[in-house]
Parts: structure tokens; C-alpha cells; sequence
């Protein structure tokens, strides 16, 4: 993605990822309920960089449990505007670092520690927010879905994303088992994610416009 890269975060599963591990600029925001701040965040940090002269791709990089709920708000409002940034969404279907609580992109009928499998419930009684066609549905520059099992084709849409957050908004969604989330075995993680395409479980590749049909790529 190269050394212009500013990362955007918050205190999630990709936290220690974001601020320590990438030799990159990094700011982890807040995540509170009602109260969180990484699209507006993004928002001024790219708009500093524009009105400053300077060459930086600001990408937010966040969980399901920020971007379809606690975060939604802000990332709406700054895809609404087109603001000029990237913003990933890795989909574990859960807030998994904090005890695997059932989010918005949580599966129907899932088993979460909120939405348990027992003779009074049976499961997340709801279904999963279709986050990706709901982005898909702001003026946008460039929206598509990855999974961890086709990487070559996650890479050409980073730097898709990338060339098109010059413009205005670039989102992508990215399929990402949470092992210990999903009770699979750890090496099944990138079996999962074919899977989920294979069954058309996770619908693959891009819009080409708000509004339009998902294309397969």
C-alpha cells in the first residue's frame, strides 16, 4: 500500500496490528457506545493532508462491531460526503475480542455469549445486516467485498481502493473467520472463507455503481 499510508483504528481485534506491529503512521480513535470517532477522525486527518499539500492515503481499519454499529454513524456520514479515504472492514461477524457478543453482521440463528443456543433461545433471532450493499448506496467511488482466501484478489482491491480514495470514498469488506469465535479448527479459517463463496454465503466482488446489482469479480 506503500509509506503514505495514515491508519486509522480503534480498540478492537486489529488494535496491537494498527498501532504497533505496521511501520506506518497510526491513531487509534475511541469506541464507546453512542460515541465513537474513526470516521471523523479519518475525516480531518485527510482533510489536513489536502489543505496541507501532502501525498497520504488515510484508511480507517475496523471490525464489524464499528462499522455496522457503534461506528456507523460517523462512517455513513463521511461516505455521504465522499470524503477522500479508505475504510476496511474485516468481518468476524461479532464483537469477538471482548467476548464474542453478537454485532449486526452476526449471522440468523447464530450462537453468540449474548444470543446463546438453549431451550429459551435459539440464537441471534435477527438477520445480518447487509453492510456492503448498504454502502453501496451512498455516492461512493469504489465499493467491493474480499475474503482472506482469495489474497491476490483482496490485494488488487486495496490498491483499487487506494487509487480511488483520491477521488472521494473507497470501502471494502473483507470475510474474516474469527477461529475462536466460529468453534472451527484453526487451520479451517481459509476453508471457511471458500466456503462462504462457494455457497454465495458472503457475496463476492464489486459495484460498479451505488444502486447497481453486485458484479462477481
Amino acid at each position: 500500500m506503500g509509506k503514505d499510508l495514515v491508519f486509522v483504528g480503534t480498540p478492537s481485534c486489529s488494535a496491537l496490528l494498527c498501532t504497533v506491529r505496521i511501520p506506518v503512521p497510526a491513531q487509534s480513535s475511541l469506541l464507546r457506545l453512542r460515541n465513537d470517532r474513526c470516521g471523523s477522525s479519518a475525516t480531518g486527518l485527510a482533510r489536513y493532508y489536502q489543505k496541507a499539500g501532502i501525498e497520504a492515503t488515510v484508511c480507517c481499519f475496523t471490525g464489524d462491531g464499528d462499522a455496522s454499529d457503534i461506528g456507523f454513524q460517523v462512517m455513513s456520514g463521511a461516505a455521504e460526503r465522499n470524503e477522500k479515504l479508505m475504510y476496511v472492514c474485516y468481518d468476524n461477524e461479532g464483537y469477538m475480542n471482548t467476548g464474542n457478543q453478537r454485532s449486526s453482521r452476526t449471522p440468523y440463528h447464530a450462537a453468540t455469549s449474548t444470543t446463546p443456543v438453549g431451550p429459551g433461545l435459539k440464537g441471534k433471532p435477527t438477520a445480518s445486516k447487509d453492510l456492503p450493499l448498504i454502502m453501496a448506496m451512498h455516492p461512493l467511488t469504489y465499493v467491493a467485498t474480499a475474503t482472506l482466501s482469495n489474497m491476490e484478489d483482496y490485494a488488487r482491491k486495496l490498491l483499487k481502493a487506494k487509487e480511488a480514495s483520491k477521488r472521494g470514498f473507497a470501502y471494502v469488506h473483507v470475510f474474516a473467520p474469527c477461529i475462536i469465535g466460529f468453534k472451527i479448527p484453526t487451520d479451517a479459517g481459509i476453508q471457511v472463507c471458500r466456503a462462504a463463496v462457494r455457497t454465495n454465503y458472503f457475496r463476492f466482488g464489486r459495484w460498479k455503481r451505488a444502486n447497481l446489482p453486485l458484479i462477481p469479480v
